[in-house]
């Protein structure tokens, strides 16, 4: 399964999550359309209760990213997909809900960096000139007993 954090308007996952029914964010729908609204920084699943987690443009809406990308990282399986704006995205400085205006790849690397995972990679991510954002891709460690 499929867990889509933070999906507002355009949810991807098979369960979508959100922190409420209004969408924050200036770029999408006036309305999430979650099946379950909780905060990333707390996410009521068990460990390990998703094959894939997804998220776009989340983490630099919290005070503190570290504590939802731990949980997501918690509650994945799998592998971990998303994005977030880099610094060099101009958008990232016009949202008044924005905790950080966008990531340096450092910060970025910096922040994934959790024993839980065999791998992760930060990349840059050009879909337009004013848009540069940072693609993330973590791969979960197999823990055999």
């Amino acid at each position: 399964m499929i867990l889509d954090v933070g999906c507002g308007s355009k949810p991807r996952g098979d369960v979508n999550l959100d922190l409420g029914p209004t969408v924050l964010a200036r770029d999408s729908g006036k309305h999430t359309r979650a099946n379950i609204y909780a905060s990333c920084t707390m996410l009521p699943f068990r460990d390990d209760s998703f094959s894939a987690v997804h998220f776009v443009g989340v983490l630099h809406h919290i005070k503190n990213p570290l504590v939802a990308w731990r949980e997501m990282v918690r509650v994945c399986s799998g592998i971990i997909v998303g994005e977030e704006p880099s610094k060099f995205n101009i958008h990232a400085y016009l949202d008044k809900y924005h905790a950080f205006h966008g990531f340096t790849k450092r910060q970025m690397i910096r922040l994934c960096r959790d024993p839980r995972l065999m791998e992760y990679r930060v990349l840059y991510y050009f879909n337009r000139l004013d848009r540069v954002n940072l693609h993330i891709t973590a791969i979960k460690k197999h823990v055999h007993t």
